[in-house]
């Protein structure tokens, strides 16, 4: 007989007049090498740098308890405010393995990410736990408020990625040739082929490029290979006999894909759906040109003049590894052919990826100093003891 296992309470919402000063926690999974582990990293940075003093709760080591586990909560003191970075899932586990005692009387905020226009029925229930959703762009925004009315407030952070202007290319590191033109796309195999769509941009390559003539590099970072080797393994067959097309899945840390980012020309993403972009808002600080697929989070930091968005038609989603079931719902076809011209231009001009780079500098920093402004004017900061 199968056991049916119940969803856990979560603790209603207390008014924040009604609450106590207390911690700053805030839940992420820190020491993973995934978006969302980058992304809870800067939120931590961020944080720092407006003055306040998080402690830091690694989820990744508690996710892997057995369901029914029980573990004590990460601070002691009552009241205060928690972070909680990540998903509806994740925290819904958290709900099983903290004391309910323990999570009441906080402030508590979840920071979501999603890649589709409406959330999964699963998460709604989980929202009317928390005081408010913070999420990296207004497409998550607009999806949160279109699946939960009423609920929490919810409220656009974008994320924000620390001064990188002391990172330095090293082309020499990743054995990729000093005077090539080099491309870079970026895709972890966890969060499916079909959304990040590698096969877009290799296309997109190769109808630029037909012939490897030296001219024009290549390079897919593919994090967890591991994870879909069948995956994998196509994405080998269709790079064969092609030496200007890398498939690089050396293990990096941040500084690590930072560094690669500014050894390449153009950060190419035609991907169907992101939440936010984080990579493409990395290259854009570092100064780099991006080529990517002109819809859904990465619109509200990419525009005609710093960048080049890649025209789209919408279709209905079809997740072959059924991460995404929403047949009812629509993700982007980018336009590879629109993608190669754009390579031919930037890889035939320098200085137009040059202006596109500095352009794009200036404004994702302006984009990324929201975080900082919403941070000082939260109500929900006093509870904050530093």
């Amino acid at each position: 007989m199968v056991q049916l296992i119940r969803r856990a309470p979560l603790p209603t919402r207390r008014s924040l007049t009604d609450l106590a000063p207390g911690p700053l926690l805030l839940s992420g999974f820190f020491g993973e090498v995934i978006g969302v582990g980058s992304a809870a990293r800067l939120t931590a940075a961020g944080l720092r740098q407006a003055g306040l003093h998080p402690v830091l709760d690694d989820l990744a080591p508690q996710l892997k308890l057995p369901l029914y586990a029980r573990r004590a909560f990460p601070v002691t003191q009552p009241g205060g405010v928690w972070i909680s970075h990540c998903n509806a899932p994740e925290l819904q586990r958290m709900a099983f393995l903290y004391p309910r005692p323990a999570m009441e009387g906080r402030y508590r905020i979840g920071y979501w990410a999603y890649e589709l226009e409406r959330l999964p029925k699963a998460w709604r229930r989980t929202a009317y736990a928390l005081h408010e959703i913070w999420v990296p762009s207004r497409f998550v925004a607009d999806a949160v408020a279109a699946s939960i009315a009423p609920g929490p407030i919810i409220s656009v952070m974008p994320h924000p990625t620390p001064d990188l202007s002391a990172v330095r290319p090293d082309r020499a590191r990743f054995g990729l040739a000093p005077d090539a033109f080099v491309i870079l796309t970026l895709f972890d195999l966890r969060s499916t082929r079909a959304r990040k769509n590698p096969d877009a941009a290799i296309n997109a390559y190769l109808q630029a490029f037909p012939e490897p003539d030296g001219r024009g590099l290549l390079v897919c970072k593919v994090v967890a290979a591991e994870a879909s080797p069948q995956e994998f393994e196509k994405l080998k067959a269709r790079i064969r006999g092609r030496r200007d097309i890398v498939l690089l899945t050396d293990r990096l840390d941040d500084a690590g894909v930072w560094t690669l980012i500014a050894s390449c020309d153009v950060l190419l993403s035609l991907h169907r759906a992101e939440g936010y972009g984080l990579t493409l808002a990395e290259a854009m600080k570092l100064g780099r040109c991006v080529v990517a697929t002109a819809w859904s989070g990465n619109m509200d930091f990419m525009t005609a003049k710093n960048s080049i968005p890649v025209p789209y038609k919408l279709v209905p989603v079809d997740d072959p590894q059924r991460q995404y079931i929403a047949p009812d719902l629509v993700w982007a076809e980018p336009d590879v052919t629109a993608a190669a011209m754009a390579l031919c231009a930037l890889a035939a001009d320098p200085t137009l990826r040059s202006c596109l780079g500095e352009r794009a500098r200036g404004d994702i920093a302006a984009h990324e100093a929201v975080f900082a402004a919403r941070l000082a004017d939260a109500p929900w900061r006093r509870l904050a003891q530093s």
